[in-house]
């Protein structure tokens, strides 16, 4: 029995558990000193447009193993630099040095250990569901503490699916052996993490907002009514932004 009226809460772990954004930052700039030299002049916003047009068509293959990290970063760097040549085989170990770093540079958002404790005190199990390949978010997970501070974690490659499809909370709320309707979901996507968790019969969701506190998002949006306990509220109230 649990101190909260929930059994489990669900959170996504890219920019809401961990600060995801600015250490993709910091990639995107090193990227952009790499592929410089290699463009007229101008040329920076439409490669970079290319390069994230590429992503929006293929990360649901990278994401779910059907596509190797490595074949993917080769095929994104080749396809924004079309236009004007073809990457070297340095150019491309270069970059995707980069994108390696990013998953050694994030940090958790501050209090989130705390928050995670909390939970757990209250009688309430944790699951990480997240979309990305297993070695990369499994091994941000370990490196940062996570894995042993939740009780499950599953990633888009373990399920073949990609959040918002029903099938990645499902298989969370399954090794965590319970029911839809008993838990909540956490998390910075409206469409992958609230109205995903919610389509998969999830009791609430929370929307983080950044930089402000995590705002309850109505389940009332699919004809249905809950509440989250203003306890639950006050252990996930954690500021974004933090070290």
């Amino acid at each position: 029995m649990t101190g909260l009226s929930w059994k489990a809460v669900l959170f996504d772990l890219d920019d809401t558990l961990i600060d995801y954004s600015s250490a993709a930052a910091v990639e995107r700039e090193g990227t952009g000193r790499l592929v410089q030299p290699h463009l007229p002049a101008g040329a920076m916003p439409e490669f970079w447009k290319r390069f994230q047009e590429h992503l929006a068509r293929h990360h649901v293959e990278v994401d779910t193993g059907r596509v190797t990290v490595d074949d993917y970063r080769r095929r994104r760097l080749r396809h924004a630099l079309k236009p004007w040549c073809e990457p070297s085989p340095e150019l491309t170990v270069a970059v995707a040095s980069c994108a390696d770093a990013t998953a050694a540079r994030v940090e958790l958002h501050q209090g989130v250990i705390g928050i995670l404790r909390s939970l757990r005190s209250a009688g309430v199990l944790i699951g990480i569901v997240t979309n990305g390949p297993e070695g990369i978010q499994n091994a941000k997970c370990a490196r940062l503490g996570l894995t042993a501070a939740v009780d499950a974690v599953v990633t888009s490659q373990d399920v073949g699916r990609t959040k918002p499809d029903a099938a990645v909370f499902h298989t969370a709320l399954e090794r965590l052996r319970t029911l839809p309707h008993q838990a909540v979901v956490v998390g910075d996507s409206w469409e992958n993490d609230v109205m995903g968790g919610l389509r998969a019969g999830l009791g609430a969701a929370v929307h983080i907002c950044r930089p402000d506190v995590p705002v309850l998002t109505a389940p009332g949006l699919l004809g249905r009514l809950a509440h989250v306990d203003r306890e639950l509220l006050g252990i996930l109230e954690v500021r974004h932004g933090g070290s």
